[in-house]
């Protein structure tokens, strides 16, 4: 295992700054999931901690050592990437084993390394067949299989479940998170699928246009992301934002939509007029089955229903909003489309960000609702 740190790390790329002051350390034995949508320089950085492309300024250290100018194969790193690469005229053994080889290690010792890699991935019984006798998630068996004879400090994972279907994705989340465990490695994973982020980081970094938005454990980063851009990303069906207006100068009052105010105990550093969002999570979101119910907020019309069958997604649509507003009903009610139905949230369930896009307060909006004057 190692710890790896980077210090104010750049990468420009003709003149474009691809990554932008990047400060992060992963700790030894720690799965960090680095997420973001594409473009946004995740995979860059961990090619650049593999040693597979320049660092342009900053540094890298692996368990202290700098390692800026360290070539690949002299920083104990193993990489899987998204396409397999396995070799397709040798068997799964030599595949495991090609790279032992090539280091000189005594047949027998290649022996015993590839054959405790084979029973920890269940794929023993696989071992004398060639690539193309295999399906997908049997050969990102084999590719992790042909990372973990190496013995390295640290695993790197670019996008490796992208090339499955759904079920098997799932599956393979599972026994990764289950190998961590076993081996106790630093791993470092890509992945621009939050829910991959989710169910596998100990701590996520959530990347856009080069920059660390936000550092966190899944918990933290859904519960209370830094920013609209985090809010938005993580969380499926995405999170429900609506426009708001400070209002008073005397207490932090929103008006959310021109349809109702919204009382709260975040301090607000702004003048009134000023626009902001306010977010609600799915979850968050209730229904009333009268358009005109006292707890209403504001009337909606249903548009669509999907039907999961541990829950609902109903998706409504206002007169004040042009995105669709998205409630989860785990009761999994009938709703018709067309029908008018009323809509409210707790206020502390309620997450609200500035102009700029930054959460504004440390807690959850709390508080009253009055009636619009």
């Amino acid at each position: 295992m190692a710890a790896l740190e980077l210090t104010q790390v750049r990468k420009v790329f003709d003149g474009n700054v691809v990554l932008n002051d990047v400060n992060l350390r992963i700790e030894n034995g720690e799965l960090l999931v680095l997420l973001g949508p594409s473009g946004c320089g995740k995979s860059t950085l961990l090619r650049m901690i593999a040693g597979l492309d320049t660092i342009s300024s900053g540094e890298l250290r692996i368990d202290s050592q700098l390692a800026n100018h360290l070539p690949p194969a002299k920083r104990q790193l193993a990489m899987v990437f998204q396409s397999y690469a396995l070799y397709p005229h040798m068997s799964v053994y030599d595949n495991m084993a090609f790279s032992l080889k090539m280091a000189g290690i005594h047949a027998a010792q290649i022996r015993e390394k590839v054959q405790a890699a084979a029973a920890t991935l269940q794929i023993t019984h696989l071992l004398d067949r060639l690539p193309k006798a295999l399906s997908g998630g049997q050969r990102q068996r084999v590719a992790i299989g042909r990372a973990i004879v190496r013995e390295p400090a640290v695993f790197l994972f670019d996008e490796p479940l992208s090339n499955l279907d759904a079920a098997l994705r799932g599956q393979m989340r599972v026994e990764l998170a289950r190998l961590h465990k076993q081996l106790g490695a630093t791993m470092i994973y890509v992945t621009h699928d939050q829910v991959e982020a989710m169910t596998l980081g100990q701590r996520i970094v959530v990347l856009n246009q080069g920059r660390i938005e936000q550092l966190g454990t899944p918990a933290q980063l859904y519960r209370t992301p830094a920013t609209l851009f985090v809010a938005r990303f993580l969380g499926t069906p995405a999170i429900n934002c609506f426009p708001a207006q400070y209002m008073s100068s005397t207490g932090p009052v929103l008006r959310i939509g021109g349809q109702f105010l919204l009382h709260s105990q975040i301090a607000f550093n702004g003048q009134p007029g000023d626009q902001l969002v306010v977010a609600v999570r799915p979850e968050h979101m209730r229904f009333s089955s009268h358009a005109d119910a006292p707890e209403a907020m504001f009337t909606a019309q249903v548009s669509v229903v999907e039907q999961l069958g541990d829950c609902s997604l109903i998706y409504v649509k206002t007169s004040w909003h042009d995105e669709d507003i998205v409630i989860r009903d785990p009761e999994c009610r009938e709703w018709q489309t067309g029908q008018q139905v009323g809509l409210y949230f707790d206020p502390a369930n309620a997450l609200v960000f500035g102009a700029d896009g930054v959460r504004i307060g440390q807690a959850a909006a709390v508080a009253s609702l009055s009636q619009p004057h």
